[in-house]
């Protein structure tokens, strides 16, 4: 409990009796604690706790802010994961999307029946649809010789389905089937000349993706990250002789572009319909407006893979030691000050006064410690963008989640500690 400052002089008589030095020790600080909560009615007695001592206090409240920047950072390197898997989507020329219903992500697409092309562009309501292939392969590092996972997209070189910027200039080089182009952002593992970043020093350059010849023509830049650390773009005829499939008749997906007149929603029921009427393998596509499709990819990589799992797993486990930190804080502070709280309750200050005062604090500390910790996030979040180039980004989003979970964290450990309140009792006081 705090000493505080008096602002006019007014007495107390303790109606408990005084035996012994130490008895009179503590009842005289017991009366200097309850002038002073007198004269101060209007300031909290959580807040009189708080400032008590304020070097522990602080101490507790950076513990508790580092905490929250383990949930920051977890949820950071989480939100960064669905960023770069939604970058395809985020690029998609068109309104809609058509896709297989045995779709797994957007690197694992699957396919469905080319003849879907031509279906969907006699619809009144489309204006245009684009086929975009989308795989994973394996990349030949020109250098080292190392192996590495790259996405592949192959795009019909008259109709992209990827708005990229400085892309249309460099369509003609992908007619001949051995050229490709270089995301500018894939990791320097994958082995640019100047061992950071794949730049016009690397065109010319010959390697191999799937064991198959290949010649970068130039560089392009859209965004990798950790669902694809490298990514190549190439012509549909180059990506079928990547990927090792004849012309089959499949392809991975297709963008659709509406007619002004019509919204996302309303072409997305009507070729719904119009498809089911068809029957046969065009029953077996799904049609999605590209915000439900980016839902739905970010939902995947966050609840059904096992870097969304592991990055969960770590915000639980932040969560569990600010909880920790916090009722460590609280309970040395009741067990300090049994003596005063065993008073109060002596004076008629009900058990639930006294919790509510304990839960108050807690929340206090959480309070103090989310604008610590925020501004800790972004300052963190910013350098460490720039040295992996993945976009990690504070959103609001984030900042309510975890608002919400040190709230619920500080919330329970203040709850924990009313069973340490209970011990303070008056008859302990004899």
């Amino acid at each position: 409990m705090s000493k505080l400052r008096i602002g006019r002089k007014e007495s107390i008589r303790n109606p408990l009796p005084e035996t012994g030095p130490a008895s009179a020790q503590r009842n005289s600080y017991s009366n200097r604690f309850f002038r002073s909560l007198l004269a101060n009615r209007r300031t909290s007695l959580a807040v009189h706790n708080l400032r008590h001592q304020p070097t522990r206090t602080g101490i507790s409240i950076l513990g508790i802010a580092f905490a929250v920047l383990l949930m920051f950072m977890q949820l950071g390197f989480l939100g960064s994961v669905g960023d770069t898997a939604t970058l395809v989507y985020q690029r998609m020329s068109g309104d809609l999307v058509v896709r297989s219903r045995e779709y797994l992500s957007v690197y694992d697409p699957r396919t469905i029946d080319e003849r879907v092309l031509n279906r969907l562009v006699s619809l009144p309501e489309v204006t245009e649809v684009r086929p975009l292939d989308l795989s994973v392969a394996l990349w030949h590092n020109p250098i080292n010789g190392q192996q590495l996972a790259v996405a592949i997209m192959g795009l019909d070189v008259d109709q992209p389905a990827l708005r990229i910027d400085g892309l249309d200039p460099l369509l003609p080089l992908l007619r001949r089937r051995d050229h490709l182009l270089v995301d500018r952002t894939s990791r320097s593992d994958f082995g640019p000349q100047d061992g950071i970043r794949f730049g016009d020093e690397d065109i010319g350059i010959t390697t191999t993706v799937n064991y198959q010849s290949v010649r970068i023509a130039g560089t392009f830049e859209m965004g990798t990250g950790l669902a694809a650390n490298g990514a190549v773009l190439t012509s549909r005829d180059g990506f079928r002789r990547l990927a090792g499939r004849s012309h089959d008749g499949q392809v991975s997906l297709v963008v659709v572009r509406l007619a002004d007149s019509v919204s996302a929603i309303d072409g997305q029921r009507s070729i719904v319909e119009r498809l089911s009427q068809d029957g046969g393998s065009l029953m077996f596509a799904d049609v999605l407006t590209l915000d439900q499709a980016a839902m739905l990819e970010r939902r995947h990589w966050y609840l059904e893979t096992p870097v969304g799992i592991i990055f969960w797993v770590g915000v639980a486990l932040a969560v569990v030691v600010g909880g920790v930190i916090c009722y460590m804080v609280l309970a040395a502070d009741v067990i300090t000050h049994l003596p005063e709280y065993a008073t109060l309750k002596a004076l008629g200050y009900s058990n639930g006064y006294l919790g509510r005062t304990l839960l108050l604090q807690a929340v206090l500390l959480a309070a103090i410690a989310l604008p610590v910790a925020t501004g800790a996030a972004w300052i963190v979040f910013h350098f460490t963008s720039a040295a992996s180039g993945l976009p990690i980004r504070l959103t609001w989003q984030w900042i309510g989640l975890v608002t919400i979970l040190t709230l619920v964290m500080c919330g329970a450990a203040g709850t924990l500690t009313l069973r340490k309140l209970a011990k303070a009792e008056p008859a302990s006081l004899f």
